[in-house]
């Protein structure tokens, strides 16, 4: 969010600017404060939703690179499966 983003959002909240400073009523000030935090309440849901794919894609190359390695092994998928339960149960 930059600078100008937040004075958009001053505007649009009924906040006047004069050449040096801001001036609000209390409800202009709330609705100000309100818009703020739904725009960071948006921005920090997009990062998470971002961050939880990226673990996700990661645990999937991760997954594909165990299955080939056992394959390359010989070793058959019911038995990597098994031995990551087991991992896990641990």
């Amino acid at each position: 969010m930059t600078l100008d983003d937040l004075e958009e959002i001053a505007i649009k909240s009924g906040l006047r600017k004069s050449k040096k400073n801001w001036y609000a009523s209390q409800a202009q000030l709330e609705q100000f404060a309100n818009s703020m935090l739904a725009e960071f309440r948006q921005i920090a849901t997009d990062r998470l939703i971002t961050s939880i794919k990226k673990a996700a894609d990661y645990e999937r190359e991760q997954c594909a690179k165990v299955a080939e390695m056992a394959w390359f092994n010989g070793i058959e998928l019911e038995q990597v499966s098994s031995a990551i339960r087991e991992r896990k149960d641990a």
